[in-house]
């Protein structure tokens, strides 16, 4: 219980500086910080949620998954408010299937249980490749845009970044080399 204070007081003291360092940006750059910036709510919930199962032990690896969720719809709701390109929506929803593999993976990693971190990776992939394949399909044949090209090369370059770092994050193994381990975990339906 001692260090319950002592974290309290550091996750309020880093949103007050975040805070205050958005509301010095407003002064400088005149804009207003509740239309541009509402979405930054939904993403220190989530980043409460993360808190919160990095402050707890084995038992609260579960909490990733919605932080990850909260998390990614709050990035979202904030790359469109400022981009004002609301209809991407209808592909930038895959990137909560992304979140939920994030969050599974963590909470693999979190228990120490490899399937789960195979899970989450699979999920991850799976939703990578459906944003792209929705991403290209809405942009050039629903929305007629030429923009594609602008972000499909720095948007492959993010999702192979994702990739990378989640097998690094598995310690470079391949999901053969894991399931090759054997190692049980939760049976799946």
């Amino acid at each position: 219980m001692g260090n319950n204070p002592s974290r309290a007081s550091l996750v309020i003291g880093l949103a007050l500086i975040g805070l205050g360092a958005l509301f010095l940006l407003q002064q400088f750059f005149n804009f207003n910080v509740w239309n541009t910036a509402w979405p930054l709510l939904v993403i220190g919930v989530g980043a409460l949620l993360f808190i919160a199962a990095l402050a707890g032990g084995r038992e609260s690896g579960p909490l990733f998954v919605p932080a990850s969720i909260v998390t990614a719809v709050g990035l979202i709701l904030f790359a469109l408010n400022l981009t004002n390109r609301w209809e991407a929506w209808s592909y930038l929803w895959t990137l909560i299937i992304v979140a939920v593999g994030i969050g599974l993976t963590l909470h693999g990693a979190r228990t120490q249980n490899t399937a789960l971190r195979r899970r989450g990776m699979q999920i991850m992939q799976t939703g990578l490749v459906m944003l792209l394949l929705f991403g290209a399909f809405f942009e050039l044949v629903i929305f007629g845009s030429a923009r594609v090209a602008r972000w499909a090369g720095p948007a492959l370059l993010i999702a192979l970044g994702v990739l990378l770092l989640a097998r690094g994050f598995l310690g470079g193994r391949t999901t053969r080399q894991i399931e090759s381990e054997g190692e049980p975990g939760p049976r799946q339906p």
